[in-house]
C-alpha cells in the first residue's frame, strides 16, 4: 500500500477519533445541564453569588409535571436569575432575532430555548404547549421586552392559551433588585454598575393559580403590576428576607432590604 494511502487512512482515523470525543464531550456537557447535573448546579451557584440572588417560594414550582412560571421582566439577566432560583430546569421563550448571533444559537441549543417569531408567534406557542404537556417547566415574560421603568408593562396573548390547554401548573414569580443595575435599565452607567452592591436580586414564586381563569388583567394582578389592566389591585407580595448582619471593623452593618 503506498505511503500517501497509508497517510491519508491514518488522517481519517484521526479526524474520526477526534470528532467522536468531541460529540461525548458535548454530550455530557449537555447532560449536565440537566436536573442535578454538575455544570448546572456550578452555573447556578454562580449566577447566585453574582447576582446576590435571594429566592424564596420555591416550594411552590413541583418537582415533576408541568409548570408554566409567569414573571415580571426588568433585566438581561431575569432569565438565569429565575433558573438559579427555581430548583428545576426551566426551558424559556426568547425572540428569534437572537439566533443571528453564533454564541446565541449555541445558548438557545444547550438550554432548549424556544425560539419566538414576534410576526408568526404560533409556532413558537405549539412548541411551548408540546413541552408543558412533555412535563417540562417553561418560563414566560408575558410582556415581551425588558420595563423601560421598573414598572410592570402592559401583558401580551398567548400564555393564557398555554395555561388553558396545557394543563400545566400555573406559578407567578415576581423579580425585583435588578432594575436600575447593570443588567437593566433606568439609571445612568455609573448608577448601574454600583447598584448591584447594595442589595442584591431576589425572585419570589407565589401560589399556583388554576388556569382556567387566567386572564391578562389577573396575570397582571398577580405580577404585582399597576397597568390599567391591574384594576383589580395588587396582591400582597412578602419584602425580601433580610440579609444577616455583618461585622465590619468592630462594627455592625445590616443590608438595607431593595
Amino acid at each position: 500500500m503506498p505511503h500517501s494511502t497509508i497517510d491519508l487512512l491514518i488522517a481519517t482515523i484521526a479526524a474520526a477519533s477526534v470528532t467522536a470525543l468531541a460529540a461525548t464531550l458535548i454530550s455530557r456537557v449537555l447532560a449536565s445541564l440537566r436536573e442535578g447535573g454538575v455544570v448546572r448546579r456550578f452555573l447556578c451557584r454562580t449566577v447566585r453569588t453574582c447576582l446576590r440572588l435571594r429566592a424564596t417560594g420555591a416550594e411552590h414550582i413541583p418537582a415533576r409535571g408541568g409548570v408554566l412560571i409567569l414573571a415580571n421582566h426588568i433585566s438581561y439577566a431575569d432569565a438565569v436569575a429565575v433558573q438559579a432560583a427555581a430548583g428545576r430546569t426551566v426551558r424559556f421563550l426568547g425572540t428569534r432575532k437572537l439566533l443571528r448571533h453564533p454564541i446565541m444559537r449555541w445558548v438557545f441549543r444547550c438550554f432548549r430555548v424556544i425560539p419566538v417569531d414576534p410576526v408568526q408567534p404560533r409556532d413558537a406557542i405549539r412548541r411551548a404547549l408540546r413541552a408543558l404537556r412533555d412535563g417540562d417547566c417553561v418560563c414566560i415574560f408575558p410582556e415581551g421586552h425588558i420595563s423601560e421603568d421598573g414598572q410592570l408593562q402592559p401583558l401580551h396573548g398567548g400564555f393564557e392559551l398555554l395555561a388553558r390547554r396545557s394543563g400545566a401548573t400555573v406559578v407567578p414569580a415576581r423579580i425585583d433588585g435588578l432594575f436600575g443595575t447593570v443588567f437593566g435599565r433606568g439609571a445612568g452607567r455609573a448608577a448601574r454598575l454600583t447598584a448591584m452592591g447594595h442589595s442584591g436580586a431576589w425572585v419570589h414564586f407565589g401560589p399556583p393559580v388554576p388556569g382556567g381563569i387566567l386572564t391578562r388583567a389577573t396575570a397582571a394582578r398577580l405580577l404585582g403590576g399597576n397597568t390599567r389592566a391591574a384594576r383589580l389591585g395588587k396582591p400582597v407580595w412578602p419584602k425580601p428576607p433580610a440579609r444577616p448582619a455583618t461585622r465590619t471593623a468592630g462594627k455592625t452593618q445590616t443590608t438595607i432590604n431593595p
